[in-house]
């Protein structure tokens, strides 16, 4: 890596580092006041509320990646400008491509460090934070939802253990007792997952079951077991974690099972989707600063450019949800809802370089 190359990247990663900073801080601050609403209910303390946004934090910065990286290019590269240093880069014979290089370098490395958070430590981190919040809401402490994720209730004579919500939506490990008046089991049974159903049933599969009839102990397996639960789906819900927390791979699966189910995966399908396109961004929103270079340093309109950054993030980070949203009304293909931010992104790109060529 030449001299120019680490001097840019070093004040690239600076930026990055300041504007993460910066961007992390105001949504925390904004987060917390809105976590303050629940604070209260149950045993949810001010704390909890402080953890759960420690916790939820890695998603938090995945989510402002792009604009970051945008940012934390462009405020570098004002600098330089300001300062006269690109000026004398480009007088040296620095074509506008090397200096694109030595901006992609940091920009390529914090996308392979945003995939592995977002497939390793991200999901785990997220999932602890809702469980833990729900918990406490319900009045548990949460040091019992970091321990214990398991789902237990009862009604009557019946229990239900679910082990785990594999995706965060879907019972699995399933356990259910019943019990007779005189307290002897009745009947035990194992299901390795369920489908709710429309109708609020649930159809078990892989189930073994063993019920007491006739003085003895009987066993029998089905494929397939039609079961009514007695929690609602409105309890049920309330232990589901949001697609948000689940890793690219575990969302692909995810969405493997919603189609083998034969059950809509309109949403579930574009927050993959999304989730895919996030870290491609990262080379081409930095790639977008580059429109600094065009501004005379010593204009009394240097500062518009500026101005002009912070109102494209705002711009892109409205649009891209307002595209999400209309996407969903008119039922697009997931694909093509998540793919065009980024479209508009290369697009931007690309007529900033055909734009220096112009003038150069």
């Amino acid at each position: 890596m030449s001299l120019l190359n680490r001097y840019i990247g070093k004040q690239i990663l600076q930026g990055y580092l300041l504007v993460f900073a910066s961007l992390l801080g105001i949504f925390s601050i904004v987060r917390f006041m809105v976590e303050l609403e629940d604070v209260g209910d149950g045993s949810y303390s001010s704390l909890d509320a402080l953890y759960y946004l420690l916790l939820t934090m890695p998603s938090q910065l995945i989510f402002l990646a792009p604009v970051s990286v945008f940012l934390g290019s462009l405020i570098p590269l004002a600098n330089l400008s300001r300062h006269g240093e690109l000026i004398a880069i480009r007088t040296a014979g620095y074509p506008i491509a090397r200096i694109a290089r030595a901006i992609l370098w940091p920009a390529l490395g914090l996308m392979l460090f945003l995939l592995l958070l977002s497939e390793v430590i991200s999901p785990v981190l997220y999932k602890q934070a809702v469980q833990m919040r729900q918990q406490a809401v319900q009045g548990k402490s949460a040091l019992d939802v970091v321990s214990n994720q398991e789902i237990w209730s009862r009604k009557g004579d019946r229990f239900i253990n679910i082990g785990q919500l594999e995706f965060g939506q879907v019972p699995a490990e399933i356990r259910i007792y019943e019990f007779s008046e005189d307290r002897k089991m009745r009947l035990s049974l194992f299901a390795r997952r369920a489908k709710i159903q429309q109708d609020g049933n649930w159809q078990l599969s892989g189930v073994k079951v063993g019920q007491y009839k006739q003085g003895k102990w009987q066993v029998s397996y089905a494929p397939v077991y039609r079961w009514k639960p007695f929690i609602t789906p409105q309890q049920l819900e309330k232990q589901f974690v949001p697609m948000e927390s689940l890793s690219i791979s575990e969302h692909w699966r995810f969405l493997q099972y919603l189609k083998d189910s034969k059950l809509r995966t309109g949403e579930a399908g574009l927050a993959f989707w999304i989730k895919v396109v996030q870290p491609l961004l990262i080379p081409f929103m930095a790639l977008l600063s580059l429109y600094v270079i065009f501004a005379n340093p010593r204009s009394s309109h240097f500062v518009l450019y500026l101005v002009l950054g912070i109102l494209i993030a705002a711009f892109y980070l409205l649009a891209r949800q307002v595209i999400h949203n209309v996407g969903q009304v008119l039922e697009l293909k997931p694909q093509i809802s998540a793919f065009i931010p980024l479209l508009l992104v290369i697009l931007g790109d690309l007529w900033i370089f055909w734009w220096f060529r112009r003038k150069v």
